[in-house]
């Protein structure tokens, strides 16, 4: 079978492969109550959000660190702790929610932020800016 969902590379403890397929969904969903669209909205909103403040300046230190907490007022730890555990299920079946959050720390969590907007932004639509997951985007159908 032809794998129709492209693979994303992301560098953590090792290389590894971000893929966000139905299952990977499905999987984020489950693990945070949340609607997978729900938090994809906030994901696609924390990056708009960090374009407009920080646009081309250079990184200043104490500004991304009150941009990290800005983050993670809106989108917690769980959430992206469980996006990127489903998003690595395909590459391996074998890590653990628990194995995720080891591979993280304060300091990349913004760096795997970028690498989820852009593994799902590659590999389908954002969800409707209204925000309900099941309004059709526009030039589809219901």
């Amino acid at each position: 079978m032809t794998n129709l969902v492209p693979s994303i590379p992301i560098i953590l403890d090792r290389p590894r492969l971000l893929r966000f397929d139905v299952n990977a969904m499905i999987a984020a969903q489950q693990v945070t109550g949340r609607s997978f669209y729900e938090s994809l909205g906030l994901l696609f909103g924390i990056q708009r959000d960090l374009a407009a403040q920080t646009g081309n300046a250079p990184a200043d230190p104490v500004r991304l660190a009150e941009l990290g907490l800005e983050v993670l007022a809106k989108l917690p730890l769980v959430d992206i702790r469980a996006l990127l555990w489903a998003g690595l299920l395909r590459d391996d079946p074998s890590v653990t929610v628990e194995g995720v959050g080891a591979m993280l720390s304060p300091l990349t969590v913004m760096g795997v932020l970028a690498a989820l907007a852009s593994a799902l932004s590659e590999q389908g639509p954002e969800p409707p800016a209204s925000g309900n997951p099941t309004e059709p985007s526009p030039g589809t159908t219901a």
